[in-house]
């Protein structure tokens, strides 16, 4: 964990750093500088492939199996903290502080960016001098110590098995594992339109003030209700079962989209995102702790990265369709239909919820069997 933390925090540095330094190295709008971007773009993610399942691998490490799903709480919470934080911070470093005899210009979006560097410079520094190995060990053994042994690497596997027998113990070649992370894939596609949609939406659909704040609702609430509602929820459904908490959390994730269909009010708005809220915190933090807890000893990072796979799908289907959908409905100029716009995405995202009600009994047959066995068949 702490090795697998100290490259994702370096790769982050590296990539968020090349971002402000392009303009000073590259003429703006030219190709050079859009490869330029691309690539420390590309060296940011892989920071964030070892970030998360690294994370993840660090709770299943350090609780045991009274404290676990807390620990997974927290951690999702401490995850939405962040985005609060910079979700405020962001504009003043950007735009300045004009108030009373305070009259600063800001430092511009590279003024936000360097600041994002500083603090994972001072993340790093904090993992390499505080948490050392030493510590990591430590504690393991506090929380049992059920990890401490880690598999061989895969590489050794691959050699005295074959790579036919490595994708045969795969955790994809569960179907039921599949299933139950890929049916998931519809109602994540609300995730995504936090900030492929919402912004342009609330900016074009509604007026005043709530247009005028609008980073308020998309940059701060939903992630404020996370940080706060998340332990809570954790501690009041942690004997819930993962896969009922999924079909809650789903659900009512899903239906407050419906509510856009009466048309755009600020009540009706605020009353989706804390509804919706509140089914992401049902139901995601549990998800990715089963994941982790369905994982062998020494593959928890494996298994978060597969959980991860209609996560990172979702990101990449929805840019391909949100942009003509809001050109269509909602879009800068001309009249608005976006009732029709949320009830398409509505129906959508209820194919989660509907699918995981109709497959439980076939899920829960044989979704903990070991990859490559066929338990319940």
């Amino acid at each position: 964990v702490r090795k697998s933390l100290i490259i994702s925090i370096a790769l982050y540095i590296v990539g968020r750093s090349a971002l402000p330094l392009a303009p000073s190295f590259f003429e703006p709008g030219s190709s050079a500088i859009i490869k330029f971007c691309l690539l420390a773009l590309i060296i940011a993610a892989a920071g964030n492939g070892f970030m998360q399942p690294s994370c993840y691998a660090g709770v299943r490490k350090f609780t045991d199996k009274s404290t676990a799903a807390m620990g997974y709480g927290l951690l999702y919470a401490g995850m939405n903290l962040g985005i609060v934080v910079i979700g405020l911070i962001s504009p003043r470093i950007r735009t300045g502080i004009h108030i009373g005899g305070i009259d600063w210009n800001g430092w511009g979006i590279e003024g936000v960016f360097w600041f994002c560097v500083a603090v994972n410079v001072l993340m790093l520094l904090f993992v390499i001098f505080r948490f050392t190995p030493r510590v990591e060990r430590e504690g393991e053994l506090a929380a049992g110590g059920e990890e401490n042994e880690e598999d061989e690497p895969d590489q050794k596997k691959i050699s005295s098995g074959g790579i036919a027998d490595w994708f045969r113990k795969n955790p994809m070649a569960n179907p039921r594992f599949s299933f139950f992370i890929f049916i998931l894939l519809p109602v994540q596609t609300l995730f995504a339109y936090q900030w492929l949609v919402m912004p342009q939406y609330i900016t074009r659909a509604y007026s005043g003030g709530v247009a005028n704040n609008m980073e308020t609702f998309v940059n701060v609430l939903n992630p404020l209700l996370i940080v706060l509602g998340v332990p809570i929820i954790t501690a009041l459904t942690r004997k819930v079962h993962v896969y009922k908490m999924m079909i809650i959390g789903a659900l009512v994730s899903a239906l407050p989209s419906f509510l856009f269909v009466a048309g755009p009010t600020l009540p009706l708005l605020i009353t989706y995102f804390v509804l919706f809220s509140l089914g992401e915190a049902m139901w995601q933090p549990r998800f990715l702790q089963f994941a982790a807890e369905l994982a062998p000893k020494g593959r928890t990072g494996a298994y978060i990265a597969y959980a991860n796979i209609p996560w990172f799908m979702v990101k990449a289907l929805a840019g391909l369709y949100t942009g003509r959908m809001m050109q269509q409905y909602c879009p800068a100029e001309g009249a608005l239909n976006t009732e029709s716009m949320w009830l398409i995405y509505a129906l959508v995202a209820m194919i989660s919820p509907v699918g995981l009600i109709i497959a439980k009994k076939w899920v829960d047959k044989g979704l903990y069997a070991a990859p490559g066995e066929t338990a319940g068949e």
